[in-house]
């Protein structure tokens, strides 16, 4: 199952703190990416299908606070994550990794140390997502195959070499924001609900100073459950391999 070219989602969430020049950067970047991804809709993706169904996705973890709670809260809401961990975040705490990898969720490549792939030359931008590949294997056994590049920076440049190192680029369309919003867990959450449309990939954030994720996290899936979404990884959604 493919997303299909007519079936692309402009990127939503709002902020309340972030100021005017900040926005519109914010705003011409979804835009920028919206283009982006139009032409080429089987190598990098914004969302998943026309379907009653959404992914949710954290960034940036692990770490031994956040990603611990979310993944407990998934397993006990029976929902599965997808899960971008930085490689030197993986090397930290590689017994969390495992733990999320053990309760069904996807373990994915979020770069090593989060620089901006798009600053970086070619050979830099191999061995940096080779580097993570690496780290992630030593844990789970298994090559990632799906990147998300940090902050959402992506060009041609960056998509060719992902795509060379077998990797598909998944970035998202509803975003929670709540890197601007920390300890507001009404709007994190309402971001999703009050925006969310079939086929979504849900961006929120998995370190130690994100503490109300997981409380905005439970009010998302109660809602969206009761809504009747279902809720799948970015294999199911995609129609994509997790794994080389």
């Amino acid at each position: 199952m493919t997303r299909g070219p007519d079936y692309l989602l402009e990127i939503k969430g709002l902020s309340q703190t972030l100021t005017d020049e900040k926005w519109e950067c914010m705003v011409m970047w979804r835009k920028k990416m919206f283009e982006f991804v139009r032409n080429r809709n089987e190598s990098v993706f914004l969302n998943g299908p026309d379907k009653k169904m959404i992914a949710l996705s954290f960034d940036d973890g692990p770490d031994l606070t956040v990603t611990p709670g979310i993944v407990k809260l998934l397993k006990e809401r029976n929902v599965p994550g997808n899960f971008f961990f930085t490689g030197i975040n993986v090397e930290k705490h590689p017994q969390v990794v495992l733990n999320t990898y053990q309760n069904g969720n996807l373990i994915l490549s979020h770069s090593y140390k989060h620089d901006d792939m798009t600053s970086l030359d070619n050979d830099e931008i191999y061995m940096d997502i080779k580097k993570t590949e690496a780290a992630i294997e030593k844990v789970i056994g298994l090559k990632p195959a799906i990147l998300r590049t940090p902050y959402g920076e992506t060009d041609s440049k960056v998509l060719s070499i992902a795509t060379q190192a077998g990797y598909k680029v998944v970035l998202w369309s509803l975003d929670t924001l709540d890197w601007t919003q920390k300890h507001d867990v009404n709007m994190i959450a309402q971001n999703v609900i009050s925006n969310v449309r079939n086929g979504d990939i849900i961006l929120m954030h998995s370190l130690e100073d994100f503490t109300s994720n997981v409380s905005a996290l439970s009010l998302i899936i109660d809602e969206l459950k009761r809504q009747s979404f279902e809720f799948v990884n970015l294999e199911t959604l995609l129609g994509i391999k997790a794994y080389q």
